[in-house]
């Protein structure tokens, strides 16, 4: 089986494509990229169902990699509570005053 995109991967062997250090990821996992994604924003592995069964390419193995890349702050900034940064300015302002 293979569409215009590349070769149909049942969702239960999606492991093996993945880094050595995932190929031991149960079933349940990848079902659960699928329907509730991770990461914040959510990302979620897109798939083809034939049949009641879910199947995947590598490209869409790829694209969902890289967008949990996207999503994991790099490059971001940190939104600190007006709270937090007033902690911050204090303890900044203890460190100078001890000249540390």
């Amino acid at each position: 089986m293979s569409t215009s995109s590349g070769e149909l991967i049942p969702l239960s062997k999606v492991a093996k494509w993945l880094p050595p250090e995932l190929r031991n990821l149960h079933a349940s996992t990848t079902a659960r990229w699928v329907l509730r994604g991770i990461g914040n924003p959510r990302v979620k592995l897109e798939t083809v169902k034939i049949g009641g069964r879910w199947f995947v390419t590598r490209e869409m193995i790829a694209t969902f990699i890289a967008a949990l890349s996207q999503t994991q702050g790099a490059g971001e900034d940190v939104i600190v509570s007006s709270r937090r940064q007033k902690q911050m300015r204090e303890a900044d302002a203890i460190l100078d005053a001890a000249g540390v």
